[in-house]
């Protein structure tokens, strides 16, 4: 398991809003549902911009510049939101929080989400 930073209080990010902090050198947002905290990397996965001026809306984060949107939870893009064709990665990374006594912290090291086909499944009938 990752040692985890402790960052702030959780009262420091605004219910259902978001801040962005260093944490040894890496640019992390967190953002707050409730009293649920997500963590990801603060930058755009395809033109390495700052995510945290985007809008946050609980569930997704848009980019600011292209309007890309990507998932707080898994860091993965939101195909259908996204018009402006592949300019580079998939996801952003995350990483894992924790809140304790009012607090939060960080873990460093990212947290890999199981990959998710291109395109629906669908059942085939067996021949």
């Amino acid at each position: 398991m990752t040692a985890m930073r402790d960052v702030c209080a959780l009262d420091d990010i605004p219910r259902d809003g978001k801040k962005a902090f260093k944490i040894e050198g890496k640019r992390i947002l967190l953002m707050r549902k409730a009293d649920e905290v997500f963590a990801l990397e603060n930058r755009c996965a395809h033109l390495n911009l700052p995510l945290s001026p985007g809008k946050f809306d609980g569930d997704f984060i848009v980019c600011p510049f292209h309007r890309a949107r990507f998932c707080v939870r898994t860091g993965k893009l939101d195909r259908k939101a996204f018009l402006l064709g592949r300019l580079g990665k998939e996801c952003v990374p995350t990483f894992p929080v924790s809140v304790t006594d009012g607090r939060v912290q960080v873990g460093l090291e990212p947290v890999s989400h199981p990959a998710q086909p291109e395109t629906p499944q669908t059942d085939q009938p067996s021949a």
